[in-house]
């Protein structure tokens, strides 16, 4: 699942959550430029709705779909916050007994894989 960006940011036909809430989903500089260490507009997971959007989406695609299994492109533009909030959301559901490799794997073997691309914004 891509979280890490968007396709477009600001008042272009792709820029989807701009038009929810102008300027809160993608992570912007001081001065008010975006910012896009990943490829394109970075989404800002660190903001309280963006981070329930990706607890939202993967927890329904769980829910809905039976998928048992998440991999995570360029997870160093998520945070640990962020997969805690997934794994709350997954333990405290009546369908939580459905095998879920990704947070198995976080949170029990203390292994994670997935998708690491250099980036100049993070190290």
């Amino acid at each position: 699942m891509v979280f890490n960006h968007t396709n477009a940011i600001g008042t272009g036909p792709n820029s989807v959550l701009d038009k929810v809430v102008p300027g809160y989903y993608n992570r912007v500089d001081a001065d008010g430029n975006q910012l896009s260490g990943s490829c394109c507009p970075d989404t800002a997971p660190e903001h309280q709705m963006m981070g329930k959007l990706i607890t939202d989406a993967v927890v329904l695609n769980a829910k809905q779909y039976k998928i048992d299994g998440f991999r995570f492109d360029l997870m160093s533009f998520l945070f640990v916050s962020n997969m805690q909030q997934i794994q709350m959301r997954w333990r405290n559901s009546p369908w939580k007994k459905m095998a879920w490799t990704a947070v198995r794997f976080i949170f029990t073997a203390r292994v994670l894989i997935s998708e690491r691309w250099p980036t100049t914004r993070w190290e």
